[in-house]
C-alpha cells in the first residue's frame, strides 16, 4: 500500500484463485459471464469505500510443474475522508487562525501574546502527535505530514513575529538606558577627578569660566552663532524635505498591521495549492 496521498489515497487489493494440483489441461478456471462476482450487501471495509473492481483470467506457468489456470479480482478502495476533515483539518485551521489573534493585541501586552501563541503551539503539536500515532508507519512524508508541518510553521512564525516587533518597539527605551548610563558614568568620572585635584567640580567650572572685566565670552558667542546657523539650516531643509520620521514604535505597529493580511493570504495560497495538487492526483 502507498500512502503518499494519505488521507485521500486510493488502494488496490487483489484476490487470486488458482489450483495447486490440477494443471490447465485438467482444470481451467473462468469467471461466469452473467454474474461473475456476487458481493454481500453487508460488504464493508472499515475506513474505505469500494469504488470499483476488475476481473482477470490468466495462465500461470511454472517450469517444474507446468501451466495452471488463475482468476483474479482487483478491488479499488477509496479512503473515507469525512472524519479526517472533522478531526484533523478543521481543528488545525482553527488553531492557525487563533494564533493570528495576537496581531490585534497591543505589543506591550507580552503575557497575553506569548500565552496565546505558546498555548496554540503546544495544543497543535500535541494533537498532531496523537493523530500521527494512529497512522501507518512509513519512511516517507505523506500529504497529512506536509499539512501538519506547514500549520505548525505558521503558528511558530507568529511567535517569531512578536519577538521581532517587541525588540523594535522597545528600541528607544534601550537607547535611553544607554544614554543614562553614559551620563551617570561621566558624572562619576568628573567627581573623581575633582576629588583627586582637591577641589569641587563647581570650583573647577567657575575657575574655567573666569573672564577679565569687559571681555566678551568667546565660547558663548561661538556657541550662539553655531546654534543660529543650525536653526537656519534646519529651516532651509524643512522647506525641501518632510522632517517627519517614523519611530521604532511606529515601525513595530506597522509590521503588526501588515502581518494581519500577509499571514492569511499566505495560508490561503498554501491551501489552494495543497488541495489542488491533492485532488488532481487522486
Amino acid at each position: 500500500m502507498e500512502f503518499y496521498r494519505y488521507p485521500m489515497d486510493k488502494q488496490q487489493c487483489t484476490l487470486e484463485i488458482e489450483s495447486s494440483i490440477l494443471p490447465s489441461s485438467d482444470l481451467e478456471l473462468a469467471w461466469d459471464a452473467e454474474k461473475p462476482l456476487d458481493l454481500n450487501r453487508n460488504f464493508i471495509v472499515a475506513g474505505f469505500i469500494l469504488t470499483n473492481y476488475s476481473l482477470e483470467q490468466r495462465m500461470k506457468s511454472y517450469p517444474e510443474t507446468g501451466n495452471f489456470s488463475r482468476i483474479i479480482v482487483r478491488f479499488e478502495l477509496q479512503r473515507e475522508f469525512e472524519h479526517f476533515l472533522l478531526d484533523i483539518y478543521i481543528p488545525s485551521i482553527l488553531f492557525v487562525v487563533t494564533s493570528w489573534l495576537s496581531f490585534w493585541v497591543e505589543i506591550p501586552a507580552a503575557p497575553a501574546r506569548v500565552t496565546l501563541g505558546m498555548t496554540t503551539m503546544l495544543t497543535l503539536v500535541t494533537s498532531e502527535k496523537v493523530i500521527r500515532s494512529k497512522l501507518p508507519k512509513v519512511s516517507y512524508f505523506h500529504a497529512l505530514d506536509i499539512w501538519n508541518v506547514v500549520c505548525t510553521g505558521f503558528v511558530f512564525a507568529s511567535l517569531v513575529e512578536y519577538a521581532l516587533v517587541n525588540y523594535i518597539y522597545h528600541k528607544d527605551n534601550r537607547r535611553k538606558r544607554k544614554k543614562t548610563l553614559k551620563r551617570t558614568g561621566s558624572a562619576v568620572s568628573v567627581s573623581t577627578i575633582a576629588s583627586e585635584a582637591g577641589s569641587s567640580p563647581m570650583l573647577i567650572a567657575k575657575n574655567s569660566e573666569k573672564l577679565e572685566p569687559g571681555m566678551p565670552n568667546k565660547k558663548a558667542v561661538s556657541i550662539s552663532c553655531l546654534a543660529e546657523m543650525q536653526t537656519v539650516n534646519a529651516i532651509d531643509v524643512g522647506w525641501i524635505r518632510d522632517p517627519v520620521k517614523l519611530t521604532p514604535r511606529d515601525i513595530a505597529n506597522g509590521i503588526d498591521r501588515k502581518c494581519r493580511y500577509i499571514f492569511p493570504i499566505l495560508f490561503l495560497v498554501f491551501n489552494v495549492f495543497y488541495w489542488f495538487v491533492l485532488i488532481s492526483l487522486t
